[in-house]
């Protein structure tokens, strides 16, 4: 690749020319070493979601690069397709993308998990309307106990108090809670009921150490 390619501009031309230097790209990302895919390849992802038949152009890639990954292995050139973008009519097609995908394969637990852990991860502004837009088309509460509700991002050292950060997730949780409506939902409240008293234990149990930790130091 070029030092010139300026925000992926060069392979937008190849790309109008000769539409098939896409796929190739796809599959030298599928065999490439994560660490060896760097800004010039987020400029040329985001290039592609900016062409005419960007849907057809990304579920291709997708496919390609999701493949058989879990959410926990949620490899980073699937990250890499949806790496956040500054540009409003790129975010609303990868918004409208995940969504759309979502709907199609509300029935398949293991890629609706991956396609909730794309959000959670990188758009959480999404997670909401996110997961409701999947218990519209699937109400089963065994399926919804095992998507992500949240980013399972491990790799940001926090430093700081953890309690702003479980207290975010207990509003999270009751602001979906009171989303559900209806006796189709009532497990699922109740699971949601559950998941946060855990979390308040978990605060508690927090909060007790911070104090220790604090107090040792007084």
């Amino acid at each position: 690749g070029s030092k010139k390619d300026y925000g992926g501009n060069l392979f937008k031309k190849i790309f109008e020319k000769q539409p098939s230097i896409w796929n190739v790209y796809v599959d030298w990302m599928k065999r490439t070493n994560i660490n060896n895919l760097n800004s010039h390849s987020k400029s040329i992802i985001n290039v592609m979601w900016s062409v005419e038949n960007w849907h057809e152009c990304i579920d291709y890639a997708y496919q390609e690069l999701a493949g058989e990954s879990s959410f926990f292995s949620l490899k980073s050139s699937v990250n890499l397709l949806f790496s956040k973008s500054h540009e409003d009519i790129i975010l609303k097609r990868k918004k409208q993308w995940v969504f759309d995908k979502l709907k199609a394969e509300s029935a398949n637990i293991k890629k609706c998990r991956l396609l909730i852990g794309i959000v959670v991860t990188i758009f959480p502004d999404w997670k909401l309307e996110c997961i409701l837009t999947f218990l519209n088309s699937n109400k089963n509460v065994e399926d919804f106990k095992e998507i992500p509700l949240f980013s399972l991002d491990i790799s940001i050292p926090w430093l700081g108090s953890d309690i702003p950060l479980i207290i975010e997730k207990m509003d999270f949780l009751k602001k979906l809670k009171n989303q559900l409506h209806g006796i189709d939902y009532v497990e699922h409240r109740n699971y949601l009921e559950e998941c946060y008293r855990q979390l308040e234990k978990h605060k508690e149990e927090v909060e007790k150490e911070e104090y220790l930790e604090n107090a040792d130091y007084a």
